[in-house]
């Protein structure tokens, strides 16, 4: 798809946004759909030639459109709000058009810039003290995935706190506190960290809020038990009732165990801390006083776009102590000078997208006054809902109403059998049974939706308000329902946003269309590299949001002005930095219709299309890649999952295997497991390390095997540590490192395998991954041998595979091996096709509970390249570095450092004529004038490149797969490099001593 192309796209989906949200009152809020539907319209490969976008348009209307549930409804009450709004759409539009993933301040300064000032913004509309602002220069927020990623960071970060401060702690000891009303969140961070979760029980006279005392009791017994209560996990606003755990009485038991991390889970409800009346029930001063961190998802009743969670830290250094990695590659002045923030020691994987945009543009479109204003309104519906259901004679509340969630269950008045005698009152078993009835007939309409929970064994029905087109009518239509539902299930048993703005949002979904078209055709006249230092944003944006809604034209207008030349541009054909992330107009394009429908797809109910789009074409890639059939979905045995990042990715797996190892082997102890990974594996293996606790042995491998494992290597690390003690239960086998592009010899890998069948091997095929998708490439990546002996199997087409940031594909040989290690399911996620296991629910295949909708702009990336579009550009990437190889070949101060593997080329700067004298240099010398040469080139901006280190020999890497990298570019890199490396050698030349070196550097 070309510019116009896209232009002439991108305006009609614009159009067919505006026509979805115009017809969205007149569709059914529940899909009328049935498991596998989707597979009977989507043919089982991908296709061979690109197809026509109109087309793949037209499909998607016809069919990934009547399978979605309509979470945006203004009768969708189910699980939670996730009120989206056409600011947010429009970010992230602008946001996956320039798909940068901003791990570090280089790497885009205005991504990080913006971060840092949105969630200072955020602080301030939640009334959060200046301790937590990224200003203070202690603590800080940052945006993460999901409120589950959000905890799970909280409590590494907590843990290793802990263990620096008692390091003779063991890992058994550790205990993580939650409640019975606790989220998914804290059961799923104890499977995914091995460690032990203690569940309070908390009571309905006290609103199942967690009180003091319980907590002190608890904490007491496993003192005396010899455990190590390392966190509490405290809830303002539980997902099933709204309860708020009483935070002043926890206050005053955390002042005891000053050891205790308090992490506030906010998810939904902390949104209400908007409204300066609610911050007194929701605790805001304790939060302020004593916790250290706290979560809100603004994905949820924030008004922006799934995803988008906010953590904020009181000390940033227990995040970065906990989760920095830091490879040579990812070095840079800014990073190792402290200047800057670098949000990838902040979260759990390296690439992360430009979320900071939406949510910018929507604090600035609603204004303070504005976002008060949609929550004061969805907690005016609710009371409203309260009110109808106090004045049903056969409906009672089970709970006190919380903001803007009620929950409640039918209660009939007694019923006398028999004149003669009065009326009694119904069995609580019995009560249950009814309403099991009445919630049976309120999931199988299709006109509303609202979603069950458990309260103390209590079976009860949930109203959440939160869409922004929910009116009074809407409650009341809801109301009315609800009632005869309850009239026909007491029958059976007794037998047995106001005004949606769509005219602004073509206008300025029209302009930014126009403005990605302009960006893209002059892109190649920008700098690579921006021209801006660390804190150039704050100049330009006040410090704190504005009070009234601001007009989108000067919103966009700002982005322009502040943001765009703040950009790194990955997508300029002179970007060879780091790795390939070649977006193209057709992810975009995806990225926009899954904005706007902003459905957080977790199980097959929340939303078919979601669940079988992922389905069906995480076997088409599988396809596309050769991988064998025991990788697909359709095997039912094994199959495919879209994560985030490799990071994720191989996070889960190594969860998988852990938990399949300690469930083979239930004598084994945590600190005897041991992952092996290579001296060249992506920092994704040292991280997983980190995050689980676990010992991570980093394997040597040498220069003449080129930087490759190999498998005499692996065996004798095996044998010394079988001699130990230690428990070898992973394996991170590299396709294509970062570093080099070097690949792990797998049949040698595989013969020792076979002696070891309990080590779990993951493929990290990151980026390499993506040349399987040309048979000639087969071979020398060993698919014969992945399709063998891999357990787990990853690749990111964010990376070489022509999709926007994020999207990371994950196969196993055996789903039951994540679903079993990460399984966790309240009742309010509980639904009959899930109990029937006829359908996939992605929420136990990953870290998280919610994901977005990723499938679609990969669907339309491989409808619209076809796969002989696709194998076009990684033969074009391979050939154009190939030329730059050859003409380092024919240069007289350049060599490869190592063979060139597919698109990267490692090499360095060792001359060839014009030496100090005849002796070939030391091999510190020619390290410190490669660093002189690195130092140059990164001072450039019309070029990007990045370094390395190859057992302690500086290098410098070039990766080709920007789509707009030509011939012309590859040449103009070749003279740039050259001209950088004599004047390189001319400045080394001069040098008399190292101590003049160092100060030139």
């Amino acid at each position: 798809m070309d510019i116009e192309q896209f232009r002439k796209a991108g305006y009609q989906a614009i159009d067919r946004i505006c026509d979805y949200y115009y017809s969205l009152q007149n569709r059914d809020v529940v899909p009328r759909v049935e498991p596998g539907y989707l597979r009977e319209h989507i043919p089982l490969q991908p296709p061979e030639e690109g197809e026509d976008f109109q087309v793949i348009a037209d499909d998607y209307h016809k069919f990934i459109l009547p399978g979605l549930t309509h979470w945006q409804h203004p009768s969708f009450f189910a699980y939670f709000p996730t009120a989206s709004t056409f600011e947010g759409m429009l970010g992230d539009l602008y946001a996956s058009s320039i798909p940068n993933p901003g791990f570090n301040w280089l790497s885009s300064p205005a991504c990080t810039e913006l971060e840092n000032i949105v969630m200072d913004w955020s602080a301030d509309l939640l009334g959060l003290s200046s301790a937590f602002h990224n200003a203070s220069g202690i603590g800080g927020g940052v945006l993460q995935t999901t409120a589950s990623d959000s905890a799970l960071v909280a409590v590494v970060a907590a843990r290793s706190k802990y263990q620096r401060a008692h390091p003779t702690a063991k890992m058994e000891d550790l205990v993580i506190y939650t409640t019975s009303q606790t989220h998914s969140l804290g059961a799923k961070a104890g499977l995914i960290l091995g460690l032990q979760v203690r569940s309070l029980d908390v009571k309905l006279e006290d609103e199942l809020a967690l009180r003091g005392e319980v907590l002190r009791t608890a904490l007491e017994e496993d003192v005396g038990r010899g455990r190590r209560p390392f966190i509490l996990i405290v809830t303002v606003g539980t997902t099933s009732t709204g309860a708020v755990d009483n935070m002043p009485e926890i206050r005053e038991v955390a002042k005891d165990y000053p050891d205790l991390w308090i992490h506030v889970d906010a998810a939904w409800a902390g949104m209400a801390l908007s409204c300066p009346e609610t911050r007194d029930k929701l605790y805001l001063e304790e939060i302020n006083a004593f916790a250290d961190s706290f979560c809100t998802n603004f994905h949820k009743w924030g008004l922006v776009n799934f995803d988008c969670s906010t953590l904020w830290v009181r000390e940033r250094r227990n995040l970065t102590e906990a989760l920095d990695i830091t490879p040579v590659f990812l070095r840079t002045k800014q990073g190792d000078a402290g200047t800057v923030i670098d949000y990838r020691n902040w979260h759990l994987a390296l690439g992360r997208r430009f979320r900071s945009l939406k949510l910018w543009f929507v604090l600035r479109s609603y204004g303070v006054q504005g976002f008060q204003k949609y929550i004061r309104r969805c907690i005016d519906l609710n009371q409203h809902f309260v009110k109808l259901i106090q004045s049903s004679s056969d409906l009672a509340l089970a709970t006190s109403p919380s903001l803007a969630l009620s929950v409640f269950r039918v209660v009939p008045k007694p019923r006398s059998p028999s004149p003669s005698q009065p009326p009694s009152p119904p069995s609580f078993d019995s009560l249950n049974d009814l309403n099991r009835i009445f919630y049976g007939r309120l999931s199988a309409r299709h006109d509303i939706m609202l979603t069950q929970t458990s309260l103390n064994g209590m079976f009860c029905v949930r109203l959440a308000v939160g869409a922004a087109a929910t009116t009074e009518e809407h409650i009341e239509g809801a109301f009315r329902i609800v009632e005869s539902e309850a009239n026909a299930a007491i029958e059976t048993w007794d037998q047995t946003v106001n005004g949606v703005a769509l005219v602004g949002f073509r206008k300025a979904g029209y302009q930014a269309i126009d403005r990605i078209c302009e960006y893209a055709y002059s892109l190649q006249q920008r700098d690579v590299v921006p021209r801006v230092e660390p804190g150039y944003l704050r100049q330009h944006i006040p410090q704190s949001p504005p009070e009234e809604g601001e007009d989108f034209q000067v919103i966009a207008d700002d982005y322009q002005k502040y943001i765009i030349p703040g950009l790194t541009n990955w997508q300029h054909p002179s970007f060879f930095a780091y790795f390939p992330t070649p977006a193209t107009f057709e992810g975009v394009l995806g990225d926009l219709y899954s904005s706007a429908i902003s459905n957080p797809g977790f199980n097959w109910s929340s939303s078919p299309a979601c669940t079988e789009l992922e389905n069906i074409v995480m076997d088409w890639s599988a396809d596309l890649l050769g991988l064998s059939s025991s990788f697909h979905n359709a095997s039912g045995v094994g199959g495919g999952v879209i994560q985030t990042t490799a990071s994720d990715s191989a996070l889960v797996s190594i969860v998988a295997a852990r938990s399949k190892y300690l469930r083979e082997h239930p004598e084994a102890r945590m600190e005897d497991l041991v992952i092996y990974t290579t001296t060249q594996t992506h920092s994704l293996g040292a991280k997983a390390g980190l995050v689980l606790g676990l010992q991570v042995r980093s394997i040597e491998v040498k220069a003449e095997d080129h930087f490759a494992l190999r498998g005499d290597t692996f065996r004798q690390v095996l044998e010394e540590d079988a001699r130990l003690g230690r428990r070898p239960f992973a394996l991170i086998a590299t396709v294509g490192t970062t570093s080099t592009g070097a690949v792990d010899n797998l049949p040698e890998i595989f013969d020792v395998v076979k002696q070891h069948p309990y080590i779990w091997v993951h493929v990290d095929a990151a980026w390499a991954g993506i040349a399987l998708a040309c048979p000639e490439n087969r071979q020398q990546l060993y698919l014969d041998e992945i399709n063998s002996f891999a357990d787990s199997f990853c690749t990111n087409f964010h990376k070489w595979g022509l999709v926007n940031l994020d999207c990371s594909a994950l196969w196993v040989k055996d789903r039951r091996k994540l679903t079993d290690a990460l399984d966790i399911t309240p009742i309010f996620l509980r639904t009959k096709q899930s109990d029937a296991g006829s359908v996939i629910d992605y929420r136990n295949w990953h870290l998280g509970l919610s994901r977005r909708f990723r499938s679609l702009k990969l669907w339309f990336v491989l409808r619209g390249f076809g796969v002989q579009g696709f194998r076009k550009h990684v033969r074009r990437s391979i050939e154009l570095n190939q030329l730059f190889v050859r003409l380092v070949e024919g240069s007289q101060n350049l060599v490869l450092a190592t063979p060139p593997s597919l698109a990267l080329t490692v090499f360095r700067v060792v001359p060839k004529s014009r030496l100090p004298s005849q002796r070939p240099p030391a091999a510190e010398s020619l390290n410190e004038l490669n660093r002189i040469f690195y130092a140059r080139l990164s001072a450039r901006h019309d070029i990007m490149l990045t370094q390395t280190s190859l057992n302690g020999m500086i290098c410098v890497r070039l990766a080709v797969g920007a789509t707009r990298t030509a011939e012309e570019h590859i040449y103009n890199a070749f003279n740039i490099v050259e001209k950088e490396a004599e004047i390189a050698i001319e400045t080394w030349r001069q040098s008399e001593s190292p101590p003049m070196i160092m100060a030139q550097l």
